[in-house]
């Protein structure tokens, strides 16, 4: 993995990451949750879909995939094509630390894995 572009704020609750695989292997990328933090993906290029409890997305360039922090999620890489993303986690509380809670119901307010 190559990382292009990296910044986290802890005074804010956050951090951005943006990297890049050339050729993914898929035995980096296992079904996960993460406990901590919502994430935000941008997925920018590659040929995957991404999976979240039991749903499966085909994913384009500039989708955008919001995950809760219980969600099961991975990605699915369909061919070893470069895979460039962009991911914003959010700290559990980041909504309250940067007065924004009404935003958490983007993570908060559906089905898991829709």
């Amino acid at each position: 993995m190559q990382l292009i572009c990296e910044y986290q704020s802890p005074e804010y609750g956050f951090r951005y990451t943006h990297s890049v695989n050339n050729r993914p292997n898929m035995s980096d990328f296992k079904l996960h949750n993460h406990n901590e933090f919502q994430e935000l993906l941008i997925f920018l290029d590659g040929d995957a879909e991404f999976r979240v409890e039991g749903t499966t997305y085909f994913l384009r360039p500039y989708d955008i995939v919001v995950t809760q922090n219980t969600e099961m999620h991975m990605i699915c890489h369909r061919s070893p094509s470069r895979y460039e993303r962009i991911v914003v986690s959010l700290d559990n509380n980041f909504f309250v630390k940067n007065d924004c809670e009404e935003f958490k119901e983007i993570f908060t307010s559906r089905p898991l894995g829709v």
